[in-house]
């Protein structure tokens, strides 16, 4: 499909998703037996509207109303398709409601035959050819957020939503619960409602899961000229789009040193200030060596021990995902112990978890047996594999790379009520050598580690061949993904090799990657398929074999990675 066809579309679902979640609100508040309820109802229907139109301004036109087709159609194809398909998930969720909605003319029916030369640019006019009233009126409507004393105020037009503005026009048929056939009653039902909504606020959720990959497919995460034009200032009420944007701008070379010192202040603590918050309930303490020289017992200035440049670049990135809900834990604060050469990292548990201690994926593939509480099933197991590769497909696309990607980095906590495990909300930990993909690498030889080792790409064994890239984060997100389909430790499946090639006897230097990724993709090929289907075996292959390695310097390397691994561990692939 051409791009203005997928513009057009975009359009087109755009429209109908607006009048459709206004049909259903018009009805709902005519709905007796919810009427307690409609207005917490109605409420949350409103929120999902305005993240919907908040997303709307990275398609929107320059004056940040309406759609811009001009726009859009410079937009690489493979995003556009990203959009549009997401769109359909959308429609196909609110379809029955959409149905009911086109025979009281709140979706758009006769702009189906929207003419391109007609309408290159869409603004959100009255008077724009071949598009109904509420469409129109879907398209131009405003809707201000107040910021507040000194700040501005702004557009958010694509779906209509706001006060003070015409609202779409109805039909001239009352529109009521009443007025629809006794047929479709029970779409109003309270728990069909609810039930439709929970659909809608997660497809939302997915939506902003994919901003880091769209932002960078539009240009807009490297574009500041770019930001201003769609009203994407960091600073503003209800931004989702903040929070890439920060960590686009700090993966900037630039942006790294002039921002270091302001993180120092923040973050870095005296050891001794350290251990104290370490003695507190719900703290996350992270270790990590420092790869610096011996030091002596002289006192050595703070100043000088930033210098070791990794530890405020992860300060950096840790400080911003964590404040951005980026599946990333919030850093209190991060210290060095001078004497043993290594650093600690102290994250706040999430605010909605209890107080155990949190468990990796590895403990809970290590322990099948464990309390029922701790066990994943088919469905929780597909939705973390997707959760993780959008997460590091999202990180990857704001400019960073994780760099120890493996089952121990992925942290899940304890409901609130400690009645068991919250597998909704995997946290990405571990960040043990993170940094901008712009920056640099020390190739340093790695000890020979098993528990890592699984997890590094063969360029990276011993002493590293090549800096470290995407294309080795992604090797290990296939590892991972390799654990949870098939529920078996990455280790496990080495130490099945090493007994099988040599004879249980570990060699001294290690097993030669490439061998541990022989035997990776073999065990994807033949066990995989039946287990979480062929689409996951697809998606694991991709990310061992290195597929993706020619497409790495593509424009559309973010667009390749999610068609071709994070789309395809989605549990609707085994499905479909």
């Amino acid at each position: 499909m051409e791009p203005i066809s997928l513009a057009i579309a975009i359009v087109t679902a755009s429209r109908d998703v607006y009048s459709t979640v206004k049909f259903i609100q018009k009805v709902t508040r005519s709905t007796k037996h919810i009427r307690s309820e409609q207005s917490d109802l109605s409420t949350q229907f409103d929120l999902q509207i305005l993240r919907l139109n908040e997303f709307s301004r990275i398609l929107g036109a320059e004056n940040g109303e309406g759609l811009d087709l001009n726009y859009l159609k410079s937009i690489p194809e493979p995003y556009l398709r990203i959009v549009q398909d997401h769109f359909a998930k959308l429609q196909k969720i609110l379809g029955e409601y959409t149905r009911e909605a086109t025979k009281f003319g709140q979706s758009r029916t006769q702009s189906q035959n929207l003419n391109t030369a007609e309408t290159e640019t869409l603004r959100g006019h009255a008077d724009a050819p071949n598009v109904n009233p509420s469409a129109n009126e879907a398209i131009a409507t405003e809707k201000r957020v107040n910021q507040g004393p000194g700040h501005k105020r702004w557009s958010l037009s694509l779906f209509g939503f706001g006060s003070g503005n015409p609202k779409p026009k109805t039909s001239s048929t009352s529109l009521s619960l009443k007025s629809l056939p006794e047929g479709v009653h029970w779409m109003f039902l309270k728990d069909n409602l609810e039930g439709t909504l929970a659909e809608f606020t997660k497809w939302n959720d997915n939506l902003e899961d994919m901003l880091g990959i769209l932002l960078r497919g539009f240009g807009i995460t490297e574009d500041k000229a770019l930001q201003d034009r769609l009203r994407l200032q960091l600073g503003q009420s209800m931004n989702i789009f903040e929070g890439h944007i920060a960590l686009a701008n700090l993966s900037l070379p630039s942006k790294c040193s002039s921002s270091m010192a302001q993180v120092v202040d923040e973050s870095l603590l005296s050891w001794q200030e350290a251990e104290a918050i370490m003695e507190r309930p719900r703290i996350l303490i992270e270790y990590k060596k420092s790869g610096a020289a011996s030091i002596d017992d002289s006192e050595v200035s703070k100043t000088s021990i930033t210098r070791e440049t990794y530890a405020p670049q992860l300060a950096q990135l840790l400080r911003a995902a964590g404040s951005h809900g980026f599946r990333t834990l919030r850093l209190n604060a991060y210290a060095w112990n001078l004497h043993q050469e290594k650093c600690a990292f102290l994250f706040d548990y999430p605010e909605n978890a209890g107080s155990k201690q949190p468990q990796s994926l590895h403990d809970l593939i290590m322990n099948p047996e464990r309390e029922p509480s701790f066990k994943l099933d088919l469905k929780q197991r597909f939705y973390v594999a997707h959760t993780i590769a959008q997460s590091i497909g999202s990180f990857h696309s704001d400019g960073w790379l994780h760099k120890s990607i493996r089952a121990h980095a992925i942290k899940f906590f304890s409901n609130r009520d400690e009645d068991g495990m919250d597998f909704t909300r995997p946290y990405l930990t571990d960040f043990e050598m993170s940094r901008p993909v712009t920056a640099t690498t020390r190739l340093l030889p790695h000890a020979v580690d098993v528990e890592h080792d699984v997890y590094r790409h063969p360029q990276r064994y011993g002493l590293p061949r090549l800096s470290f890239s995407k294309i080795h984060d992604i090797y290990s997100l296939g590892v991972v993904l390799l654990e949870i389909g098939l529920w078996q430790t990455a280790r496990e499946m080495h130490d099945d090799l090493v007994e099988g090639y040599y004879g249980g006897v570990q060699p001294t230097e290690g097993v030669p990657g490439n061998l541990i990724r022989e035997a990776f993709l073999r065990e994807a090929k033949t066990r995989l398929a039946h287990r979480m289907g062929a689409s996951y075996e697809e998606a694991v292959v991709t990310c061992l074999s290195g597929d993706l390695g020619d497409r790495l310097l593509d424009a559309d390397f973010a667009g390749e990675f999610q068609r071709r691994v994070v789309e395809k561990v989605d549990i609707r692939r085994l499905a479909g």
